[in-house]
């Protein structure tokens, strides 16, 4: 009897100790993989960047990612100046910047031309980002992801968007002369400056990711996916996206994942919620992404209509099951 009772003791504390370093390894690769996405489209937007910041900073993630767009030429550098965006800069570690030059839309409708002085002009605004972003935060251990987003309403170069002739390949090498440029004449130190492009395969456009990935030579692919079976999709996109010597075969990254509470497969449950987040965790955990992001982190009075409650933080504040258990992960201890 004292030799059952003594295997029975040994085998629960080993089951623990499993149940532990399973924990353990999940929470130290949520440190080191995930982050949090955060906006402000409008100004009379529930929570401004400020408030985002602060309550990101609470949650304990060291990887953000968020828009910085321009409705003129300049404005991108100019924004990165701002009180706000530097406070995202100097609080987190790593930093993805979805860079929407949005002005082009409308030279494009005017003119029906990408012209010479919108080649010159989104060269300039990608150098003169790079260049601020290294005069500002080299010598702080920062990464930043230059992202050359393309949902620019919505995704010029395919039919649907309505600008199908849109030269996106174009585009994207001027926007990525512009940030290698500044790369090759400034000296750095410890500041990681990647470029990145990004489709959301939600949206119908997995054209663009079979078109465009396999002709642009960037250092990271991001997808950006909403369903169940993300581990399988991301290795069937992952064959368009060039290797690379910095990620090989790993240069995909989860641009955006999430659930909105109004989906049928939540229906307003937030332990539901949580549970299909960590599902999509666990599965670009075991493809090894280097990085993960959650769209999105509070709900947002302007998304509402027309996307949901996709938020692990409500409007009125109050954070959902899914935020504790980021929290726990980020604020993980090994005893």
């Amino acid at each position: 009897m004292r030799n059952k009772i003594v295997l029975i003791i040994i085998a629960i504390f080993s089951l623990n100790n499993v149940t532990f370093a399973d924990t353990a390894t999940e929470n130290k690769w949520i440190k080191a993989h995930h982050g949090i996405i955060f906006y402000q489209d409008y100004r009379n937007d529930r929570y401004d960047l400020n408030e985002l910041t602060r309550m990101a900073e609470e949650l304990g993630t060291n990887a953000v990612k968020t828009w910085i767009k321009g409705h003129t030429q300049g404005e991108i550098p100019e924004k990165a100046e701002n009180d706000e965006y530097e406070a995202i800069f100097e609080s987190f570690e790593v930093i993805c910047l979805n860079v929407c030059p949005d002005y082009i839309l409308g030279r494009w409708d005017a003119r029906k031309k990408y012209d010479e002085e919108t080649r010159e002009d989104i060269e300039a605004d990608f150098y003169q980002l790079t260049e601020s972003l290294i005069d500002d935060y080299d010598g702080y251990g920062k990464t930043f992801i230059i992202n050359y987003f393309f949902e620019m309403n919505v995704y010029m170069g395919t039919p649907s968007s309505g600008r199908p002739n849109f030269p996106v390949i174009e585009f994207i090498a001027d926007a990525q002369s512009g940030v290698k440029k500044a790369l090759r004449e400034i000296k750095t130190k410890d500041i990681k400056i990647f470029d990145c492009i990004e489709s959301n395969c939600d949206h119908d456009y997995f054209d663009f990711v079979k078109n465009i990935f396999p002709k642009v030579n960037v250092d990271l692919y991001s997808i950006s996916y909403y369903g169940y079976k993300s581990l399988n999709m991301l290795k069937h996109w992952a064959k368009y996206a060039p290797d690379n010597k910095l990620f090989g075969d790993k240069n995909i990254i989860v641009g955006e994942y999430g659930i909105k509470m109004e989906d049928p497969r939540v229906n307003g449950d937030e332990n539901a919620q949580s549970a299909y987040l960590k599902s999509i965790r666990k599965q670009a955990k075991e493809l090894k992404v280097p990085y993960i992001f959650l769209f999105w982190l509070a709900d947002q009075e302007s998304k509402i209509k027309s996307e949901g409650h996709f938020g692990i933080v409500n409007l009125e504040g109050e954070r959902r099951k899914a935020w504790s258990d980021l929290y726990n992960a980020y604020h993980f201890r090994k005893k």
